[in-house]
């Protein structure tokens, strides 16, 4: 399966830019506790224009 991606119409290369929304950086997200403790995110960056 091929999978192709393009940029959205006006976006730049520049995440800095002013048509950034929203920007998380190291995101880690777990279920549970000690030996039932489930990591499902761990150092996921994310930017949302």
């Amino acid at each position: 399966m091929e999978l192709e991606t393009k940029p959205a119409p006006g976006a730049t290369d520049d995440a800095e830019g002013p048509s950034l929304a929203v920007r998380a950086r190291g995101v880690i997200k777990s279920f549970g506790a000690g030996d039932t403790k489930i990591i499902v995110l761990k150092g996921i960056d994310l930017d949302v224009r």
